[in-house]
C-alpha cells in the first residue's frame, strides 16, 4: 500500500506578506516535519512567500496530487490579518470539494470552525495541532463515529457541528522534531534561521488568545 500524500500550506495573507521581511514559515514547517517523522509523503508550498491567491490553490492540488491537506493557519506566528480568513475559507471548500480530508488549525480555526467547515471532509483542531493531526491521519475513514473518539477537535454532521471532549494532554515539547528547511527553498526568505522555544504564556492577558489556545506554557 501506498503512503499517503500530505500537502501542508502556508495561506496568503491578504496583503500579501513583504518578502523583504518574510522569514521561513517555522510553525508551518513544524507541522509538517511532525507529520513527515510519522511515515507520510510530506511536501509543503508557501502561498504567501509565492504571492498566489487562494483560488491558486487549485493549480496546487493538480500538481501535487494529495489525499490530505494541512493548514495550520496563524498557528504560532502572528503574521495574518483578519481579511485572509475569507481567502483561506475559499481555498478548504475548494479543497474538500474535490473530497480531498483538510484539517485547519490555528487561532481563526479554533474561534470561529463554522467558517472552515464547509463540508465532512474537513476538520479544525480546536488549539495545539501534532497530537490531533497524528490521530486524524491514522483513520481510515472520517465518519462521525471514528471522529468522535478524537479529542480537541470540531467537524460536521449533517447540519450540526459536533465539538469533541477538550484534549488535556499537551505535546511534550522536547519530541518535537527540528524543522525541516529542505521542505522549502530557505534562500527565499531573508537570512534568519528562527527557533521556536517555548508554547503559550505566562500572562493571561484579556485580549490575548495566547494562553487559551496553547494551554500552560512550556519551554
Amino acid at each position: 500500500m501506498s503512503k499517503r500524500r500530505v500537502l501542508v500550506l502556508n495561506a496568503p495573507n491578504v496583503p500579501f506578506s513583504d518578502p523583504s521581511i518574510l522569514i521561513e514559515p517555522i510553525d508551518v514547517l513544524t507541522v509538517a516535519t511532525w507529520i513527515r517523522q510519522l511515515g507520510y509523503v510530506v511536501q509543503v508550498c508557501d502561498m504567501d512567500r509565492e504571492q498566489m491567491s487562494p483560488q491558486e490553490v487549485e493549480r496546487v492540488l493538480d500538481s501535487w496530487l494529495a489525499d490530505v491537506v494541512v493548514i495550520p493557519f496563524d498557528y504560532h506566528i502572528p503574521l495574518y490579518t483578519g481579511h485572509a480568513i475569507p481567502g483561506v475559507a475559499a481555498m478548504v471548500e475548494i479543497a474538500a470539494d474535490r473530497g480531498i480530508q483538510v484539517v485547519v488549525g490555528g487561532r481563526p480555526a479554533k474561534h470561529y470552525p463554522e467558517r472552515f467547515l464547509v463540508n465532512q471532509n474537513v476538520v479544525v483542531i480546536d488549539g495545539e495541532m501534532e497530537l490531533a493531526v497524528t490521530e486524524l491521519l491514522a483513520l481510515a475513514k472520517w465518519d462521525s463515529h471514528a471522529l468522535a473518539r478524537v479529542r480537541g477537535i470540531v467537524y460536521r454532521d449533517g447540519d450540526q457541528l459536533i465539538h469533541t471532549k477538550r484534549r488535556v494532554e499537551l505535546v511534550d515539547m522536547n519530541i518535537l522534531p527540528t524543522p525541516d528547511r529542505a521542505l522549502l527553498d530557505v534562500d527565499q526568505y531573508i537570512d534568519v534561521r528562527t527557533m521556536l522555544s517555548s508554547r503559550g504564556c505566562v500572562e493571561k492577558c484579556r485580549f490575548c488568545p495566547v494562553h487559551t489556545f496553547w494551554g500552560r506554557w512550556r519551554r
